[in-house]
């Protein structure tokens, strides 16, 4: 008799992603899917490890977990499996272990209730997902990181860079344009350095191509500075479906911090790709990475990242205070900052970045833009603009619209970091 699994992801967008396909193979397994991680027979919980506070959670949730059901079984999956020290520490409370890259052998390791029909996998993007949303998702084009940033632990979780063939992402993209999805957003842990050797192709030549599909949104993450080429910058302003968001993680405003990171960039040539970018796109929604408190980051280092942050008007800044991942570079420094100026950094960066978007955002009231309906609550619709902001519209005349569906809208009132509107 087949038992029941949850998926707990914690994490980025490529987790979601990966979740999906552990799901559709999961279930190819013979396993059925249930919405309460209590009464499941299996949690599987696909882990991230770039923060301290994203290793805490896991331990919470298992004695949550634990507590409400001693005989589920847990797994883990994600950035968490490879660090030994947190083996030994879960080793009677996690049965499995294994990494994304395993899915293809899944039937080797968790019990099979259909072993008749497993297909063999050799690489786990091959599986075809169990989509989450129908109107917009997740297509991953790789997998793994070559730049072993010195805080990073994704190239020792994931392995080197290994890129999908792009005609296999072309196809993925135009069945998920045929079912009717709105948006897509192509993702992999270093984006913007994406080639398809075999068919000289390079992330733009993929946008290229990806764009000439049809008509619907267009999202890429996370791209990085040094792979930001200006023919990439020159497509923003051509293409038909690139929405007008770009996450373009930074890290520090200081050259000897962004050196100590193995950033390969300085802080001039990152403040010349936005000028670019700008002129692409004026009405650009950027957003942004920083760790605040890095080995050896003084007041003046951190008075350089908080001047670039002014210069530059980021709609977002996503700040996490440095917390050292064992087995990087970074951690055999000396963590020299103390907590409670991380703290202060942090509380002070993101004060002056909710000032700043306030400002930005008040400046769209009046505009009409584009809104993709996610949710409906009562009379109002909850979604997103053609700019990636997020948007409560209400309905002129209770008149009913469908989700999944753009339609246009205009702003009549603004916060930080969200819009409010009317549809049209």
């Amino acid at each position: 008799m087949a038992k029941t699994y949850h998926i707990i992801t914690i994490g980025c967008a490529m987790n979601q992603s990966d979740s999906e396909r552990l799901a559709s193979r999961l279930n190819e397994l013979g396993w059925c899917r249930v919405s309460d991680c209590h009464r499941a027979d299996l949690v599987v919980l696909v882990t991230c490890g770039v923060r301290q506070s994203a290793e805490d959670r896991i331990y919470g949730l298992i004695n949550q977990i634990k507590k409400a059901n001693p005989k589920t079984a847990i797994a883990i999956t994600g950035c968490l499996v490879y660090r030994q020290d947190i083996k030994t520490k879960l080793q009677d409370k996690v049965i499995y272990w294994f990494s994304i890259n395993e899915l293809g052998r899944l039937e080797q390791i968790l019990p099979c209730y259909n072993p008749d029909n497993i297909k063999p996998i050799k690489d786990y993007l091959e599986i075809m997902p169990d989509y989450k949303s129908r109107v917009s998702t997740f297509v991953p084009i790789g997998n793994g990181c070559n730049n072993f940033c010195s805080y990073c632990v994704v190239p020792y979780a994931r392995g080197r860079e290994i890129y999908r063939p792009a005609q296999d992402i072309i196809v993925e993209v135009q069945q998920l344009l045929n079912k009717g999805y709105q948006e897509i957003t192509i993702i992999a842990q270093n984006v913007n350095s994406y080639k398809d050797e075999l068919n000289g192709l390079d992330f733009t030549g993929l946008l290229e191509k990806l764009d000439s599909l049809g008509d619907y949104w267009l999202r890429f993450a996370t791209s990085h500075p040094k792979d930001m080429s200006d023919r990439l910058i020159n497509f923003l302003g051509q293409s038909h479906n690139l929405i007008h968001h770009l996450h373009l993680p930074v890290q520090s405003g200081s050259n000897k911090i962004l050196k100590a990171m193995n950033r390969n960039y300085t802080a001039e040539y990152y403040r010349t790709l936005i000028n670019k970018v700008r002129q692409q796109w004026p009405d650009i929604i950027l957003t942004t990475d920083i760790i605040v408190g890095f080995p050896g980051e003084t007041d003046k280092d951190f008075a350089d990242t908080i001047q670039l942050v002014k210069d530059l008007k980021f709609d977002q800044v996503y700040v996490a205070r440095y917390s050292p991942r064992p087995g990087t570079l970074a951690a055999k420094m000396a963590d020299d900052v103390p907590a409670q100026v991380k703290k202060k950094r942090e509380q002070q960066l993101n004060q002056m970045v909710i000032a700043g978007a306030l400002k930005n955002r008040q400046a769209q009231i009046g505009q009409r833009v584009m809104v993709l309906l996610e949710e409906q609550r009562g009379d109002c619709y909850f979604g997103h603009t053609d700019h990636g902001l997020q948007i409560l519209v209400t309905t002129p005349e209770k008149k009913s619209y469908t989700l999944g569906l753009r339609y246009f809208a205009q702003i009549t009132s603004a916060r930080s970091f969200s819009l409010a509107g009317q549809l049209l």
